[in-house]
């Protein structure tokens, strides 16, 4: 008797750990990938996939879909596992329940958001555990301008919160908030190094497009990683980060200081 519960046969099985790029058969038992080989032995159902491609799933690390319709279309296009690490969302214990009341169908994750926690001390916002409040109050000034020693102290302790509540690191959208001092940004990297977390972050614009920055957006992610290593990665709305000569000087003293990777 098989003890598999669906083979699939002949479909182009592309495994980017192990190289394997071939024509072959994928067997599957319960929810685990038991033989992946040729001519392998009848399983309970079988679906022949030839000209198809079988692979793991998709990982996708900058999601802001929450909603169920949107997790449905995820899985249809292969995502697995969707995480929410550029917004993320605060508080982070709110998020996790949600996402385990609403039944997903794929696996889930969720860094903290500097941003809310912004919103939250310096304008007051309202926070349910959803990324709701993020984009309804996103071109607000009052979460964008720099904050005093004691707001700083508030918003670090809501990160610790999250980071204590399963955080997967913490995001942090400082290219939409240029009036933010860049010692801010340095302690929340800290902070996330301190846990042995990373930061995902959304940087600010290359020194170039906005001269009157209070710093270069490569500078800044350089400085941070430079610290007790949160591993950070960025995404800005301007041109790509060695875009300019600045962009690659930053980058080429960050990995000299630190070495390569």
């Amino acid at each position: 008797m098989t003890n598999y519960d669906v083979v699939l046969r002949g479909g182009r099985v592309i495994d980017p750990e192990s190289g394997l790029d071939a024509v072959c058969d994928v067997a599957i038992a319960g929810d685990r990938v038991a033989a992946v080989g040729t001519g392998l032995p009848p399983g309970r159902q079988e679906a022949d996939v030839p000209g198809q491609v079988v692979t793991a799933g998709f990982i996708d690390l900058h999601s802001h879909a929450h909603d169920l319709g949107s997790a449905r279309l995820q899985v249809t296009d292969g995502v697995t596992t969707a995480l929410e690490l550029e917004a993320g969302v605060t508080p982070v214990a709110g998020a996790y329940a949600a996402a385990a009341a609403s039944g997903r169908p794929l696996n889930y994750g969720f860094a903290a958001s500097w941003a809310l926690a912004r919103m939250d001390v310096l304008s007051g916002v309202a926070l349910d555990g959803s990324i709701g409040p993020l984009f309804a109050n996103l071109a607000d000034p009052r979460w964008r301008r720099a904050a005093s020693p004691a707001e700083i102290g508030r918003v670090l302790a809501t990160l610790e919160a999250d980071v204590a509540d399963g955080a997967l690191g913490i995001g942090v959208l400082i290219g939409y908030a240029p009036g933010v001092a860049p010692g801010e940004y340095l302690q929340v990297a800290s902070l996330a190094a301190a846990n042995g977390l990373p930061t995902f972050t959304h940087s600010r614009d290359l020194i170039e497009f906005t001269p009157d920055g209070a710093v270069d957006g490569a500078e800044e992610i350089v400085r941070a990683a430079a610290r007790p290593v949160p591993t950070c990665t960025t995404a800005t709305s301007t041109a790509p980060r060695c875009g300019t000569p600045t962009g690659c000087s930053a980058w080429s003293s960050g990995r000299s200081e630190r070495g390569p990777g």
